[in-house]
């Protein structure tokens, strides 16, 4: 599971590792791998602070998929796709956030109000309360849901409240078997 990322340089970092699954021209590697890109985009993309690592994935594939369509109109021979720019501008403005803002906002404000950076600050019981909250978010995807119910069963281990951590894990793990 790979979280929200936290900065620009998290989220470089992600969209680097998940281009080199694709053919990019040079030219948009380079944007992607030096910042660029993630910096153009949180300034003219409202909601691109808001997707996910599977969001950014699942662009880069409508990219991939945009890239398609423009050889099949000018060079249907042509059996080489390379991902360009515009491809993937088009499809990250296009990409919904896989969260609504509001279930966004309180997730980030569950995980805040436990986490300074990595390191284990606030309050528990707040935490808990919240994580609370989002998983009970009804119609919540179980992908995202999954990895809030395995935090929360860390909480509740840390809080002692072994049984109610057990029974997260064990529906993650039935879900998912």
């Amino acid at each position: 599971y790979v979280g929200y990322p936290e900065s620009e340089d998290e989220t470089t970092d992600i969209m680097t590792k998940i281009s080199a699954l694709h053919e990019l021209d040079e030219a948009l590697r380079q944007l992607i791998s030096s910042g660029q890109i993630v910096r153009e985009l949180k300034s003219s993309c409202p909601t691109f602070d808001r997707l996910s690592p599977a969001d950014l994935k699942a662009a880069f594939i409508t990219a991939q998929l945009n890239a398609i369509h423009d050889i099949l109109q000018t060079d249907p021979t042509n059996k080489k796709v390379v991902i360009g720019r515009r491809h993937l501008l088009t499809a990250l403005r296009a990409t919904k956030p896989s969260l609504p803002e509001r279930d966004y906002c309180m997730l980030m404000s569950a995980y805040r109000c436990f986490r300074k950076g990595r390191e284990l600050t606030g309050d528990l019981p707040k935490a808990i309360s919240l994580l609370e909250e989002v998983v009970n978010i009804p119609g919540l995807n179980q992908y995202v849901q999954a990895p809030i119910k395995l935090d929360l069963g860390d909480y509740y281990l840390m809080s002692g409240e072994v049984w109610e951590a057990t029974l997260l894990y064990s529906q993650v793990d039935k879900a998912f078997v």
